[in-house]
């Protein structure tokens, strides 16, 4: 079992689902004839092994995807096609094992059992080779890295003799290929090349300080994963979905702003210009507020799951829900933030009235104001019932004792 972690490399030639015990029911028993249970990725790739003509000595019970680490054949840090590729504990997946198809580069491709616990089989594109904990050859790999020709060499010569230059043609329709993501899922910093070649794209500044400037969005928004998606189908109740990609792009935002070539949301590349290029229309070419986190310094109403840079600096900051199950202790906060201003004011030689009569009337509008949010969260309208008169009486209370007493 294991979660996506890229999202372009390799492609390579997938055999398809010839899984042996694909018509049975997963976990049921007994397990296969190698000891691993039913539609496992253990499993899968053992009985890929099997139609390989490896010896079954050689993969049978081993374990969980994590304890392949142990199996007794020549283990590679550089991957190669029929290589298994194992993920131990600390790697990119923690406990997985697959097939590997194709090789590019640092990027692998290949197929699995078992993606995201689903017992199914799957296809996997432009992984990360250096996630992978080790790679097993177990004598049936081949050396899958295209050798590059080189344009000075007599073989390229001789094409572009033959085909009057057309080499030049070949390398320039190709070169959009090439475009495409190389950070690593997790590794905001890994993104840096990604970003400034979008940045550059764009016509915008490649400065070290705009590019840390994204960055730090990517990081608020998804950590460096290119596949992170908003919970929910539509966590905005609005229509429009959950956010998505590296960027947290919404998929009609994405759409409007992705460019030709690079319409992959899940791409993290693809991401970062339509997301840049949503950001210089909104915010200009400067793309202030990027880099700045979800802030609230001046406060504002939040509605969805999200990172948020909070106590921006260092000033005090109260947080009141607004969930109507959690109703008593947003009461409970907002007579504590009136308590605080009124103390705040009191620190700024603003008069304090002892009858709390303007403290009051401050209260009942907050009250007020905070019903109509908290209705306003649902369909139901929702009542929320406080007796009053006894929170004002803890809040005067407070209010005489705040010049001695810490507000926590």
């Amino acid at each position: 079992m294991a979660n996506d972690a890229s999202s372009a490399g390799a492609d390579g030639g997938m055999k398809g689902d010839d899984y042996k015990y694909k018509n049975r029911v997963a976990d049921s028993m007994p397990p296969d004839e190698w000891g691993y249970y039913i539609k496992e990725c253990v499993s899968f790739v053992a009985s890929r092994l099997a139609n390989m003509g490896v010896n079954a000595n050689l993969f049978s019970h081993l374990g969980n995807g994590r304890d392949w680490v142990n199996a007794s054949v020549p283990h590679s840090k550089t991957p190669k096609v029929g290589d298994v590729a194992v993920y131990a504990a600390g790697s990119e997946f923690g406990n997985h094992v697959s097939m590997v198809t194709g090789v590019q580069g640092n990027k692998i491709s290949g197929e699995e059992y078992n993606w995201n616990g689903d017992h199914k089989y799957h296809t996997y594109h432009g992984r990360n080779a250096s996630g992978a904990t080790t790679f097993l050859d177990f004598g049936k790999s081949i050396n899958a890295k295209t050798k590059e020709i080189a344009t000075n060499s007599p073989l390229a010569k001789l094409i572009k003799k033959q085909t009057g230059g057309m080499l030049g043609w070949i390398q320039k329709f190709i070169a959009p290929l090439n475009d495409s993501s190389t950070g690593e899922d997790g590794n905001v910093q890994s993104w840096a090349d990604d970003v400034k070649k979008a940045l550059s794209k764009l016509n915008l500044s490649t400065s070290g300080s705009m590019v840390q400037r994204v960055l730090r969005q990517i990081n608020t928004e998804s950590g460096g994963n290119p596949k992170a998606k908003q919970p929910g189908a539509d966590p905005d109740g609005d229509g429009s979905g959950p956010a998505l990609g590296l960027m947290q792009t919404k998929r009609s935002t994405f759409n409007a702003n992705a460019l030709a070539g690079h319409k992959n949301i899940f791409n993290g590349y693809d991401n970062i210009l339509a997301g840049l290029n949503y950001a210089r229309k909104r915010y200009g070419d400067n793309l202030s507020f990027l880099g700045n986190g979800h802030g609230y310094a001046n406060g504002g109403l939040i509605t969805r799951h999200q990172f948020a840079e909070i106590g921006e600096n260092n000033q005090p900051e109260m947080i009141i829900p607004l969930d109507a199950m959690k109703s008593s202790r947003g009461f409970e906060l907002l007579g504590k933030t009136a308590v605080a201003m009124a103390a705040r004011d009191g620190q700024n030689n603003t008069t304090v009235t002892t009858d709390n009569s303007k403290l009051e009337s401050k209260l009942d509008n907050m009250i007020s104001l905070l019903s109509q949010l908290v209705a306003g969260q649902g369909n139901q309208v929702v009542q929320a019932i406080v007796d009053r008169n006894d929170l004002y009486r803890k809040q005067a209370n407070d209010v005489n004792l705040w010049d001695y007493q810490s507000l926590i």
